[in-house]
Order: C-alpha cells, then structure tokens, then sequence
C-alpha cells in the first residue's frame, strides 16, 4: 500500500511522439572531469615531468572532453563524479518552491568535504563513462532516455572536432550542427552551444589541480601554482526532426545562464529541456506550432507533405559561397555519386551547406556514408572505398588532397577540384577543375569500381567522366540565378 502511495505521488510523465526536443547533453570539462590528455604517446612521463615546472603547458595540450549530463522529459542524469540521477525532476507541485535536493546538490555531496569551492580533483578516464553506462544500477536509468548508449558515447567526439582545449582569453561562443545516422539510416539532429567558463587551477604541494570556478572573475598574474583559463562545455539539444535554426535561436537565449554559476546553470537547463521537449512539431500542412522560450519566441514551421523533409535552412547559403558552374558540378557530382569532401573553417557552415545540396536533389535521396563533420582522430575514414559525402575542417587540407578520386568542395573559396588519380598511360599526376566547362575531362570517384578500388587497380583519368548536365535546363539556372538576390549571411550562421 506505501509503495501504491509512493507512485501515486511521482508526477506524471507525458512524452510526445512529435516533440520537439528529445535531449539535452552537456558536454566538456569541469572540476569534476579534470584534464584527461587526448592520446597520451610514449614521451608522456617526459611531458608530465615537464608540467610540474609550469601550469601554462596545460594550453598546448588537447583534453578528453566527456558527457557531463543527460536530461530527457522524464530523466535528469548527472555522470561526472558518478552517474546520479536527479530524483526531483520534473519538477513537482509540492517541491516547486525548494525543500528537496536537486542532483546539483547530489554531485557536492559526493565531493570531499570541506573543500568550498576548491574542489581537489584526479583526471577521469573517459572508459569511466562506458562503465557507468555499463552498470547493472544504471540500466533503470539508460533504456530512458531517447538517445543509444553508443550515441552518448560518441557525442563528445562531434561536439570537439579537434579535441577540447583551455584558453586564456575567452573565444566566442558558437554552435554548430550535427547529423548522426544508426546503422538502419534513421537520422537524429543536432545543435551544439560551446560556451567557455572561467575557471582557476591551482596546482597544491602534491601536484593535484585544484579547479576553482570564477563567478566573477577578477584575473591575477599567472604564476608556477595559480593561472586562470577558460574551460569549454557544449550544450548539445537532440531532436528526430531538422529543426537546426530553430534549435540554433533556442539555444542563443542560454548563453547569459550556463556561464554562470554551477547551482544555476543546471536548474536553467533542466527547465529549458522540459519546455523544449513538451513542445510539439506540427503536422505536414499549414499549420505552424510558435513557442515562447524565456521571452524569445521561435516558430516551428510544418514540411508542405509528409514526404517532404522540414526546410529550416537558408537554402541560399550555398549561392553566396560558389559560382554557378561549380553550384552545378557539385549537384551532377551528388548525383553520380561521387566521393565528396566539403572543407571550411566554419563548422556550422559545413552542416548547413552538405544539408543545402541534400534538399536541392529532392525527391532523390543520398542513401550512402553521410558524415557532415569528421573528427581529426577519423581522416582516415576518406580512404574508405565506396561512395560517400564527408565533411572536415579546412586545416586537413593537406589530409584531404593526399586521397586520390575526391570530389574537394572547398567552401571557404568557393571552388570545387578532383584529387588527381594514377594515370597508367601517363605514369603522372593531373589537377582538374570541376566546372562545367572542364567536367567532361574529370574523372568519376569509381562509382561503380568498388572492387576495382579494393583491388589497387590504376586508373587511367581519361578514361571516365562526370557528364555535364542537359545544356538547356542548365542555361535556364543561370539565367535565373543571375537575376536573384541574396544576402549576405554566412558570418551569421555561428
């Protein structure tokens, strides 16, 4: 009978199949993580030795970043210093005005004691992670919530390309996006808030780190024991719907919130997730859903059937950054199936443009490897055979270049090349230029020469070619695209 009382007294819990948000991950580092170095080689001892001398190595070294949290519509998960969850959310009636602990309260008191707001802190393997995820006790927790175990796992390797580092002036805050894709090809999207939060390490006389988290910082001359830096952490709001610019205007509002101290960026981030995942995406139609999200409102616009995708793209984007020609070579490349590479120094431009191209060759579909951004652990995935579309960070130029038969849709100069391939009549290499006056002398990526790939056949570049599109519909987009105007909004989509 108790226990008949007790649920009765939990709140009830209404997940949406159309919702809006399915999660909300925070992800980086934190007093709690510490600073695990990414790939420790085999001159760790000699670098470890060498940050005893000084605390300003910390800045040349790239960090583990880790899954700090997980909040659904239902669950609230704390994973770092334990997996934890929040026993108060959502929030009820009777508790709305305090009285019970929050999992904020939880994680401090799993802390040692005695330590105010210095907390003394050991570096956490990020294999910690997998084996609270891998825990009996957990297992009420995980089946939960709406993203895999393998999802959370690997977040942290989308939300930090290049691994997270610490920084002694403060960059700006940016997002970002992310297409994730399981193994039956469901996809899930993502946008990604990196904020920065000023924190001070403070090396003891053991050589522990001791993190101190500024509220307001007042910064002081770095000395052998004390500097101050910025550590980042990524707000990461999931959804089964391609909401991006929706997603990307609701988490501009947390900026202001999630910098500021522990207690208070985590009740905010509760509370967002519960609006964001109990509001609805509307059907297919007219009808458009507008939500309120702390004096901001954003509007949820409906796909025109429901065979077509949600548009929440500038789809123009993609106009202002290449030629017309090379517009088209791109979109025949998508359509032949080539091997594509997009490279640009902005994230967020990556997603946005590879997504762009995606909705112009509708009601076709891309159905191989999709992976809008590609970690710098992972540039080995473009030596992979078979067709797919990939996108890197421009400072792997050199990386992509060296792969032969890639279509390099380089967005940041607006120009589309081919990798050169092995010539067996010409022994040499030959650079070419995808556009549409040259596209009848490129090579194809071997779409259909997998097993020519696999088995190191040299092919000849002049003996396959990316044919040209019908030349009237193609002067007919010219002649359109020459008297429509865009503007200028590329340095706007971070």
């Amino acid at each position: 009978m108790g226990d008949k009382q007790t649920d009765a007294a939990r709140p009830m819990h209404f997940n949406l199949y159309n919702r809006f948000a399915e999660l909300m991950l925070v992800v980086g580092l934190d007093e709690n993580t510490g600073l695990t170095r990414f790939h420790k080689g085999a001159n760790a001892e000699e670098e470890e030795d060498a940050e005893e001398d000084s605390l300003s190595l910390l800045f040349f070294q790239q960090y583990e970043a880790q899954v700090l949290a997980a909040i659904s519509s239902s669950k609230a998960l704390v994973f770092q210093p334990h997996l934890m969850e929040d026993p108060s959310y959502p929030s009820r009636p009777d508790i709305a005005n305090g009285g019970t602990h929050n999992f904020q309260d939880l994680r401090k008191s799993r802390l040692a004691k005695g330590s105010g707001s210095r907390r003394q802190v050991q570096a956490v393997n990020a294999a910690v992670i997998k084996q609270h995820l891998n825990k009996g006790d957990s297992s009420k927790s995980m089946p939960d919530l709406p993203l895999s175990k393998d999802a959370i796992e690997s977040i942290t390797t989308f939300c930090f390309p290049d691994n997270a580092h610490i920084y002694r002036h403060k960059p700006d805050s940016n997002i970002h996006f992310l297409v994730l894709t399981d193994v039956s090809g469901s996809k899930t999207y993502a946008s990604c808030l990196t904020f920065y939060k000023p924190y001070r390490l403070t090396k003891d006389s053991g050589g522990t780190i001791q993190f101190e988290l500024l509220t307001n910082p007042s910064w002081k001359q770095e000395s052998r024991s004390s500097v101050d830096c910025f550590i980042p952490q990524c707000c990461v709001l999931v959804s089964k719907y391609p909401y991006f610019y929706a997603m990307k205007e609701c988490l501009s509002c947390m900026i202001s919130h999630v910098e500021r101290d522990l207690e208070e960026m985590y009740q905010f981030i509760k509370d967002f997730t519960y609006t964001m995942t109990m509001a609805p995406v509307p059907p297919a139609g007219n009808v458009i859903v507008e939500m309120s999200v702390y004096n901001l409102s954003v509007s949820l616009f409906p796909s025109e059937s429901p065979e077509k995708p949600v548009i929440d793209l500038p789809l123009h984007l993609a106009f202002l950054c290449f030629p017309v020609d090379d517009l088209l070579s791109i979109f025949t490349a998508i359509l032949c199936e080539e091997r594509l590479v997009f490279v640009s120094f902005n994230y967020a431009l990556l997603t946005t443009i590879m997504e762009s191209f995606l909705y112009y060759i509708l009601p076709m579909t891309w159905r191989f490897t999709y992976v809008p951004i590609l970690s710098a652990s992972s540039l080995e995935l473009l030596e992979a055979p078979g067709t797919f579309m990939m996108g890197c960070h421009s400072k792997h130029l050199d990386v992509v270049e060296q792969v032969e038969g890639l279509v390099v849709v380089n967005i940041d100069e607006g120009t589309v090349n081919i990798n050169p391939v092995t010539s067996s009549a010409m022994g040499g290499y030959h650079h070419h230029s995808l556009t549409m006056s040259t596209a009848s002398s490129l090579t194809s990526s071997i779409s259909s020469g997998i097993h020519e790939r696999s088995e190191m056949v040299v092919i000849d570049q002049t003996t396959q070619a990316i044919p040209s599109l019908p030349e009237e519909p193609a002067k007919l987009f010219k002649n359109i695209c020459k008297r429509a105007k865009f503007q200028m909004e590329l340095s706007d989509v971070q």
